[in-house]
């Protein structure tokens, strides 16, 4: 019995057989998805910051973003472990995870495989499909598409490959096809339903989800003949506009001159991918890893109230639905109950982790909580940390007039008696 699943994806257009790209499920469950098989084997990988209220993205720095050439199945691949980390692998890419848990190189943390969303995982576009590489018939591990029975859009130029990941209890929806494959049914995120071929993950994968995978025909926006491919974006936040952005990895070509390049890559000749390989860097199977899968990201939040007033709160179990805790005296000094009948208030999230301890995000807490003010009472709701008003500064006692003899005392005076009685 075999841990590691693999699959071809293999296109066919007027009896032609084209393979487009190689899909892996590992023993421990990471699924795995190679560059297409186009004859120009170059690409440029980046890492970029994906603005989702605006439709903008802001190219990484240059120091990561790479020239890449020789793709094959043993060395380029677009990884998801099942802690969420996310990366391109292979020889002279640099990606990883360091000692401390920090990502190396071209990684980023995105969902954890049992809690992912259920839209597409990753998203291959390919123009100039004529360039992938022509087989002769079927592979055992094909998963065939025939382009001559799906319609295109008008001026499709391009062939789109959608791969889906679902969680193992979703193989109960896993059906047989009339003519003998797996498929299964699903509702599109943009309200469509959807038909699937399935992947299974091996018989003994330590985390058996699986691949549902869709192709189609639409337009790009190259030039000329070209391919991208992205996974999960993670690290989703706020900038400074309260809008969406999340970091992104990216694999195209040809590659986009504004992007400065870092090195070249020449790789080994082509070789088998072997278990170990399919394995990569996470070295997973441990109960530590396990634990880690099973987490939540934690996260630190400002609610905004009518008034302007805020909340920094927490969440240490991923309750996308918390709000924080407020003292109803509090709320009773801003707002009337009619008012608090019908209220609307706002919830972002200035920050979160996949991987911080419960006592970060209460350090982080206080830290943001002390950076805006919210334990100011004229500002926010926080009653800790105790809000202390800035000492005031004392001013200088007025000058005496000049003909009040200063420097003498009359003791006859009153005022001489109240000055001897505070010395």
């Amino acid at each position: 019995m075999s841990s590691t699943s693999r699959g071809t994806v293999v296109i066919q257009q007027g009896g032609v057989f084209r393979r487009v790209t190689k899909l892996i499920i590992g023993a421990d469950g990471s699924y795995y998805v190679t560059a297409p098989y186009l004859s120009r084997r170059q690409a440029c990988l980046m890492k970029v910051t994906v603005n989702y209220d605006s439709g903008t993205a802001i190219r990484s720095p240059i120091d990561e973003t790479v020239d890449v050439t020789s793709l094959d199945e043993s060395r380029l691949k677009l990884s998801h472990h099942p802690s969420g980390f996310v990366q391109y692998s292979g020889d002279g890419v640099l990606s990883g995870r360091n000692p401390d848990g920090s990502i190396r190189g071209m990684g980023v943390m995105s969902s954890p495989l049992n809690n992912i969303f259920r839209g597409p995982c990753v998203t291959m576009i390919i123009q100039g499909i004529e360039e992938l590489e022509t087989i002769d018939g079927l592979p055992n591990d094909g998963i065939l598409f025939d382009l001559d029975t799906i319609p295109p859009f008008p001026k499709s130029n391009a062939l789109f490959i959608e791969v889906f990941y679902f969680v193992p209890n979703w193989r109960r929806f896993i059906r047989k096809s009339p003519d003998g494959h797996d498929i299964i049914n699903i509702q599109h995120p943009n309200t469509a339903n959807l038909q699937l071929r399935v992947m299974l993950s091996g018989e003994t994968c330590r985390y058996p989800g699986f691949l549902g995978v869709e192709a189609y025909r639409s337009f790009s926006f190259f030039p000329e003949s070209g391919f991208t491919l992205n996974g999960p974006s993670g690290n989703m936040r706020l900038n400074e506009h309260g809008q969406r952005i999340a970091d992104g990895l990216f694999c195209m070509y040809p590659r986009l001159t504004e992007f400065a390049v870092r090195r070249s890559l020449n790789f080994p000749p082509p070789q088998t991918l072997t278990q170990e390989q399919v394995v990569d860097s996470e070295e997973p199977g441990n109960a530590e890893h396990f634990r880690e899968m099973q987490s939540r990201i934690k996260s630190v939040f400002k609610v905004t109230y009518p008034n302007g007033k805020i909340l920094v709160g927490k969440d240490l179990i991923g309750e996308f639905n918390h709000f924080g805790y407020i003292e109803r005296s509090l709320l009773a000094k801003d707002f009337k109950p009619e008012q608090l009948n019908d209220i609307t208030i706002r919830r972002q999230v200035l920050w979160e982790s996949m991987d911080a301890s419960d006592d970060d995000v209460n350090k982080k807490q206080i830290e943001l909580i002390l950076l805006h003010n919210a334990n100011d009472p004229t500002v926010g709701y926080n009653e800790w940390p105790e809000f202390t008003s800035p000492t005031p500064v004392p001013s200088s006692p007025p000058p005496p007039p000049a003909d009040s003899g200063a420097g003498c005392t009359d003791p006859s005076s009153p005022d001489s008696n109240a000055r001897a009685d505070v010395e």
